[in-house]
């Protein structure tokens, strides 16, 4: 995966591109190595994404190679000594993906499968009646700091009810005590 990351596209939308090309079956018992410039931008939090939904399209597991930005997210996490591992340098692929991110537009799952991928704005009539913003791969901090940037950038309130799943007792400190830049005071919760 190459190319900057237009606005509004998260990890979440590059595994739900690579689901809905390769479909839920796609990497049945196999590996996904995740490699490219958009990926080497990713905060560790994003690479968690693409690692934790292979399982959405059959994998075992999902890598992505450790550089500085791995390195650095362990520094506090652990004082053992550790390794990193990378494939080897001959190493054969079943199936090569490219994709050019700056591209991509925001993605959005549609029942009842994770490879029933559609463009956003394309959904844009579907009347909502019910927001569930959360889980192990939509409940990172991130994750909601970038659904408040929707709201605001919306300008209006919300209407319907919004239930927020945090992945972690962090991330839950994080919705309620961080302030939304530009919100004028506003956490993620408010």
């Amino acid at each position: 995966m190459d190319g900057e990351m237009p606005d509004y596209v998260l990890a979440k939308d590059l595994i739900l591109q690579i689901i809905g090309e390769i479909s839920v079956s796609g990497a049945t018992y196999k590996a996904m190595e995740f490699l490219g410039t958009t990926v080497e931008s990713l905060s560790m939090e994003e690479r968690m994404t693409l690692c934790n939904m292979v399982i959405e399209a059959g994998g075992k597991n999902g890598v992505v190679p450790a550089d500085s930005t791995t390195f650095k997210y362990l520094e506090d996490k652990t004082s053992v000594p550790y390794e990193p591992v990378y494939s080897d340098a001959q190493a054969r692929y079943l199936s090569e993906y490219r994709f050019d991110i700056s591209k991509l537009e925001p993605l959005v799952a549609k029942p009842h499968s994770p490879d029933n991928r559609a463009l956003a704005r394309e959904c844009k009539d579907v009347k909502i009646d019910r927001v569930y913003i959360g889980s192990c791969t939509g409940g990172k901090t991130e994750d909601f700091f970038a659904a408040a940037k929707v709201f605001l950038a919306s300008g209006k309130k919300v209407k319907v009810p919004t239930f927020l799943v945090p992945a972690t007792q962090k991330v839950w400190m994080d919705v309620y005590t961080l302030l939304v830049p530009g919100s004028g005071g506003k956490t993620c919760s408010q």
